[in-house]
């Protein structure tokens, strides 16, 4: 329960907003988890290595996330979770790039971790910033909602993924990343507020 004095300074005016480009965050990040599994053979390919190395594109986004989430978590208490989070967004957005622009399965696999510690920044902090701008009322609203983009972006990743492929090539998991990540970063820099460390 907040405190009456707190309650009174909390402006919950802009939460929806919030809410939005938090849920932008989870489902890009989640999203990025599973979409390379139907690339694999096409990249294996492409960069004629073989199974077992290319696995260690899903791999390495994947044990980067599970080792980093509770100390990004910790490091958004200490110094700020909006800093954090856009600095996440902003890292995860431009590993994308990378990703797709890659000449190397060495060079995917180093930005496939790059991508995953500006993942790990937006769903580590994405779940604390909602809390705070949600009324406590509204709270479990708001973390149900996270809780479906999680599931979306899981269960989406494949079909996407799928369709981007036979459409383009595999590069085109990573770029269409770009556009709403930067649109993202910009609705996250406008709404969500300066909550103290």
């Amino acid at each position: 329960m907040v405190p009456p004095a707190e309650a009174e300074t909390v402006d919950y005016s802009r939460k929806w907003y919030v809410l939005v480009a938090v849920g932008t965050s989870i489902l890009l990040a989640t999203i990025d988890g599973s979409i390379v599994n139907v690339a694999l053979p096409t990249m294996r390919a492409d960069f004629g290595t073989s199974f077992n190395v290319i696995q260690w594109v899903a791999l390495a986004y994947l044990l980067t996330m599970a080792t980093l989430t509770l100390g990004v978590g910790r490091l958004g208490d200490v110094l700020g979770k909006k800093r954090i989070f856009l600095l996440g967004f902003a890292v995860f957005t431009a590993a994308s790039v990378l990703c797709g622009l890659a000449a190397s399965i060495e060079l995917l696999i180093v930005f496939r971790v790059i991508q995953a510690v500006g993942g790990t920044m937006m769903l580590a902090l994405g779940a604390s910033i909602l809390v705070d701008v949600f009324p406590p009322r509204e709270r479990g609203k708001a973390l149900g909602w996270m809780g479906t983009a999680v599931s979306v972006g899981v269960i989406t990743g494949p079909v996407v993924g799928g369709l981007l492929i036979s459409a383009f090539d595999w590069q085109a998991i990573f770029f269409v990343n770009v556009p709403i990540g930067i649109i993202g970063l910009w609705l996250a820099a406008r709404t969500i507020p300066d909550l103290p460390p």
